[in-house]
């Protein structure tokens, strides 16, 4: 294969802009101070995530013909790939978390960038229509309120830790789909809401999370101040359920 040809594999001008453009726009709500870039670093996986669920979501809308999925589907990862890249550039031991120099305009302004990224892909990749699921966003709001309870039941007084919470919360749906999936291996009608409710809780609480980063750290962040968004805690687990999703998908096509 010719070199020129594999660096077309691997470069992707609009995955570069769907992950760069967000992460500039944090470093801008900190003005690229250590914060900012600890912020870029904390977020980079996640927004490489999302575009990859984002290109998932367009794939099953759109393909007819499944023997084209694999190339396709490694399309849809170059997100991930760009993400994990600029989370290393980006990290460092001794993380800064201080607001000194972030104000509600700039973050205000990065906020707006960020969904206005994820809606300009979500619109490009099947319309907005298909990243809109009641199922998903109930599902997400009853592990929200489960939280909330478990910890008044308790006494508890949880003022962090919720980027990991919610975390937690999509990964269970996106295993409780993946498990939907498999269960209905016969019939591929029932596979696809059962992919999308996978898909669309985790994308929700990727988005909630993202944004409680942005304009909460303290909460959203541990007592340690990490975020729990590092490769092998998040992103690897990601790659993994997506791969058994996709093996799912082409069995049920043959």
């Amino acid at each position: 294969m010719r070199i020129e040809t594999m660096l077309d594999l691997f470069i992707d001008i609009t995955s570069i802009a769907f992950v760069l453009v967000p992460l500039l726009a944090f470093g801008f709500a900190h003005s690229f101070s250590k914060s900012g870039w600890t912020l870029i670093a904390d977020l980079a996986q996640p927004i490489g995530v999302v575009g990859t669920i984002i290109g998932m979501v367009g794939i099953l809308q759109n393909v007819s013909d499944p023997e084209i999925l694999p190339l396709v589907i490694s399309i849809s990862l170059l997100t991930i790939g760009y993400a994990v890249i600029i989370s290393g550039l980006t990290s460092t031991e001794e993380k800064e978390h201080s607001d000194l120099y972030s104000s509600g305009t700039k973050k205000g302004i990065a906020t707006a960038v960020a969904l206005g990224a994820m809606l300009w892909g979500m619109d490009a990749a099947a319309g907005l229509g298909a990243f809109i699921d009641l199922q998903s966003a109930i599902s997400v709001l009853v592990g929200v309120l489960l939280f909330l309870l478990f910890d008044k039941v308790l006494g508890n007084s949880f003022l962090n830790g919720w980027g990991q919470r919610l975390l937690g919360i999509g990964l269970i749906f996106f295993m409780a789909g993946s498990i939907g999936m498999l269960v209905n291996l016969n019939d591929p009608r029932a596979m696809g809401p059962a992919m999308a409710w996978a898909m669309l809780s985790l994308l929700y609480c990727l988005i909630l999370m993202i944004i409680g980063r942005i304009w909460f750290p303290a909460l959203v962040t541990d007592s340690r101040r990490n975020l729990g968004t590092n490769f092998l805690a998040f992103t690897l687990p990601f790659l993994i359920g997506m791969s058994f999703q996709v093996t799912l998908l082409l069995l049920a096509f043959n």
